[in-house]
């Protein structure tokens, strides 16, 4: 009989254990992570390097060189690391030269993309203010879009994109994310901000970087790290518009990525588009498809 008993002593502190483990909601980690804690019978995912995500146990295979060892390594290694600054350049045939005009929206002007780059200055002639292909020194987008990873976490975000003839600009993205987990809901917001640089441009493509912050703002946590963005907006055909942007850093404790694709149809001075965005913050991911509005200015 006691035998019986012990038994059903241990399903029940196992089935409470699982219980407890499954009510912790993925908002919830993410503010453990910030704050450096593992979960409770884990070790730190970032100890000795054999953690989660990245692992000692895995060797990169051996390469040859050209040159003399090292001093090919070098030279491979710094083309590569570089490459995201450089073949921008070679690519879209950028001299520095031409400032760039913006109109109302892409596809405004003939046989242009989005940036009027083929003139040395702008020239409105014949061009009223609130005409489309009126060229102005700056650009601007706002948008609204809304992301689910269909397993009971959502986000609904929203972004401003302000861009000038000097190349320098600001970026800025809010995420609100919601959780319903066991009957609970939770809910926490993340933003950034990015003072950018349009590192090479076209008439129909642009590429920047940027540097700024991250923060994570709830009733029970804040947090707040360090933001480098890499983007690009192509304009390969009217009414097409594709933009991608990869962006990393911290948020306090927690390593932070986030990569993003999205592809957009013009309607008027309009965008909808449509997409994927994966993020992921210390060991946890914030990942999914997501559907959007653009209004270009």
């Amino acid at each position: 009989m006691s035998r019986w008993r012990w038994s059903g002593c241990s399903v029940l502190v196992l089935a409470l254990a699982c219980q407890a483990g499954q009510a912790q909601s993925r908002l919830e980690s993410l503010r453990r992570d910030t704050r450096g804690d593992s979960a409770p019978g884990q070790q730190p995912s970032r100890n000795d390097g054999s953690g989660s995500w990245w692992n000692s146990s895995w060797n990169p295979p051996s390469t040859t060189f050209p040159g003399d060892g090292w001093v090919g390594a070098v030279i491979v290694a710094g083309a590569t690391v570089t490459s995201p600054i450089w073949a921008p350049l070679i690519l879209l045939q950028d001299d520095f030269d031409n400032p760039a005009g913006f109109p109302g929206r892409p596809y405004a002007l003939p046989n242009v993309g989005y940036l009027q780059t083929t003139h040395p200055w702008i020239d409105n002639t014949d061009r009223e203010w609130l005409d489309a292909d009126y060229l102005k020194p700056w650009g601007l987008r706002l948008s609204v879009e809304d992301g689910n990873d269909f397993n009971g976490l959502n986000r609904l975000g929203a972004a401003v994109v302000f861009d000038t003839t000097s190349r320098f600009g600001l970026s800025s993205r809010w995420d609100w994310l919601t959780e319903q987990r066991d009957g609970r809901s939770d809910e926490t917001l993340l933003g950034d901000a990015h003072l950018t640089f349009r590192l090479a441009q076209a008439t129909w493509a642009q590429f920047y970087l940027g540097a700024g912050a991250r923060w994570l703002i709830d009733s029970h946590r804040k947090a707040a790290g360090f933001s480098a963005i890499y983007g690009a907006d192509f304009f390969p055909i009217d009414p097409v518009i594709i933009s991608t942007s990869v962006d990393l850093g911290n948020l306090d404790s927690a390593f932070a990525i986030r990569g993003r694709l999205a592809v957009g149809v013009r309607l008027g001075r309009w965008e909808a588009f449509a997409g994927y965005d994966h993020q992921r913050i210390g060991d946890v991911r914030i990942t999914g498809p997501m559907l959007g509005l653009r209004r270009w200015f």
